[in-house]
């Protein structure tokens, strides 16, 4: 094993610390170090030798460490007024980023509920269309004396079923979601409790049966008195 003497021989040196200092510590360091290269230690005063030449390697070291403290704490002093001058920049950053994604989420929020209301009565209205037009047919059928045909149309499924919302996207930025729960009527939900519609259990407010619910189903969620939303946040690219 030898001693590795190129580390502070190669190191750049910070702009607190001067070169003389480093030029005497460096010509302190080599006698010790060249005595530790070229020891054998074979018999008692060797050894001894040697146990004294360690104990001068520790009492050097810290000399170093006194040596260069003050740059150090000169160093560390102007690393944490850098830190804190970030700080002061990013904080109200950081601040002025929450309160706007704040803003965003809640807007995204009532939009994409707005969009799924307008969708859902066009779905319905759709639906009507439908079953109005199977009506219309069917009584035409059983006028034309074909009322077999007749109860065939009527038999058809007019459901529609509903269309996936367009969410609003900002290129850049992905939206997170993270389905909750707000309880918007607490006696709807005991009145649908007690008429045997919701599981009795929800009265005790089972936070963690709703949040499941919330999580898994999002915005098929429903529970009678419960709001089910997305308050989640956006995530910048």
């Amino acid at each position: 094993m030898d001693i590795d003497t190129n580390l502070f021989e190669t190191t750049e040196l910070p702009a607190v610390v001067k070169q003389e200092q480093v030029d005497t510590v460096k010509a302190e360091m080599r006698p010790v170090l060249e005595a530790a290269r070229s020891m054998v230690v074979n018999d008692e005063p060797s050894y001894e030798k040697a146990i004294k030449l360690a104990g001068e390697c520790v009492r050097r070291s810290k000399k170093v460490e006194t040596e260069f403290s003050e740059a150090r704490e000169k160093t560390h002093a102007a690393w944490k007024a850098v830190t804190t001058l970030i700080a002061s920049f990013t904080k109200p950053l950081d601040e002025a980023r929450k309160l706007l994604d704040g803003k965003a989420t809640k807007w995204h929020r009532e939009e994409v509920e707005r969009r799924r209301q307008e969708a859902e009565k066009k779905r319905r209205e759709e639906e009507k269309a439908r079953e109005e037009e199977k009506l219309r047919m069917a009584e035409q059928l059983a006028q034309a004396g074909d009322p077999e045909a007749a109860d065939a149309v009527l038999e058809e499924d007019t459901y529609v079923p509903p269309v996936e919302v367009e969410k609003p996207h900002v290129e850049g930025s992905t939206h997170v979601p993270r389905w909750t729960y707000e309880v918007v009527d607490l006696m709807a939900l005991v009145r649908a409790v007690a008429e045997g519609k919701e599981n009795a259990s929800l009265l005790c407010l089972n936070t963690t049966l709703v949040g499941q619910m919330a999580r898994t189903q999002k915005e098929a969620a429903r529970i009678t008195g419960i709001k089910f939303f997305d308050a989640g946040t956006v995530r910048h690219a």
